[in-house]
């Protein structure tokens, strides 16, 4: 599991250098799944890479991983991260940067050259929920 994922090696690892490679999609299997909230999910490494592009061009990105826990399967072949992340990034209307923080898990599947690539990718963010409306008495 060490190399299952360059991003998580270390807790706090910084990726916002990404912008200007094309390693963040990498990171990914030919056919992963990528769910972040706000947007549809991504399948597949090509239509994550287009979905991001945008985002890893923002100027004021940077995205930094801290790994809470990992486990491979028994049969050495399938592997989870679970941790939290913290995203700067520009606010739509004001272009300044923005913090949002959250939680991820990841599901990396040892592929036959012996790496690891992700195959599910999901994320939350830790948002202030919008109050429930009261029920409507009939």
């Amino acid at each position: 599991m060490r190399r299952a994922s360059a991003t998580e090696k270390s807790p706090g690892t910084p990726i916002g250098r990404l912008k200007t490679s094309t390693r963040l999609p990498v990171h990914y299997g030919d056919d992963a799944i990528l769910m972040v909230p706000g947007m549809p999910s991504m399948k597949g490494k090509d239509a994550i890479r287009t979905a991001l592009k945008e985002f890893i061009a923002d100027p004021n990105m940077s995205l930094t991983f801290t790994t809470a826990s990992a486990e491979v399967a028994k049969s050495g072949d399938i592997a989870y991260t679970q941790g939290f992340f913290t995203i700067v990034q520009s606010d739509m209307k004001t272009k300044k940067p923005v913090t949002e923080k959250g939680a991820y898990v990841t599901v990396y599947k040892k592929q036959a050259d012996g790496s690891w690539k992700a195959v599910q990718d999901i994320n939350t963010t830790e948002g202030s929920a919008a109050p429930v409306a009261p029920a409507k008495k009939s």
